[in-house]
């Protein structure tokens, strides 16, 4: 069992091994099937640990895997959120695994503060070009197309299994390219 990173860097060097072999390339679960191994994981986990995981918190888990711990495959990411959160919970002694234990477990492990995105994020939304204006200065077409893209993805109009947005910043040096990315990382993600 080999990613493909692995697999070209262990096998592929060596061609009489790699010959021997077959691929057989294995994708990420769908949302239904994750689901349902996260309930099944989720089921195991109330009787180990005396904590009961709400069908919300499930629903948040495989979002939040989906968005924001995309790296790793499905269900596995979603599985290893669950038990993060399961084991703040049990450290907190709450006996109810919450979107906020969720959002926690995102956090540590994406080191993105998740954790008020949802409150914040309208307004915060709604407001991205000025912030953004305030630090940069003659881009107004530019942080206009960077606002829209990240306001359709916060109203989650696109497709959920792509990046929320991809943005290449070109011109000539010193006209902000790389301050317009470090102020989008601030302003949305809320560090450089």
């Amino acid at each position: 069992i080999a990613d493909p990173e692995e697999y070209q860097v262990l096998l592929k060097r060596e061609p009489g091994i790699g010959d021997m072999m077959e691929i057989v390339q294995l994708d990420d679960t769908h949302e239904q099937e994750s689901l349902a191994v996260l309930m099944e994981h989720a089921f195991m986990l109330e009787d180990a640990k005396r904590v009961r995981i709400p069908y919300s918190a499930l629903r948040s888990v495989l979002q939040m895997a989906r968005r924001y711990v995309s790296a790793r495959g499905m269900p596995g990411a979603a599985v290893d959120l669950l038990d993060d959160a399961v084991a703040l919970a049990s450290e907190r002694r709450d006996v109810v695994v919450l979107e906020e234990h969720v959002r926690a477990a995102v956090s540590a492990q994406s080191r993105i503060d998740v954790q008020h995105i949802s409150m914040a994020k309208r307004d915060h939304l709604l407001n991205l070009k000025e912030a953004m204006q305030e630090r940069i200065v003659g881009q107004d077409a530019a942080l206009q197309a960077i606002a829209d893209a990240l306001k359709r993805s916060g109203a989650e109009l696109g497709d959920r299994n792509r990046p929320i947005g991809t943005f290449l910043f070109l011109g000539p040096t010193g006209v902000g390219k790389t301050q317009t990315a470090k102020v989008l990382a601030q302003q949305y993600y809320g560090g450089e």
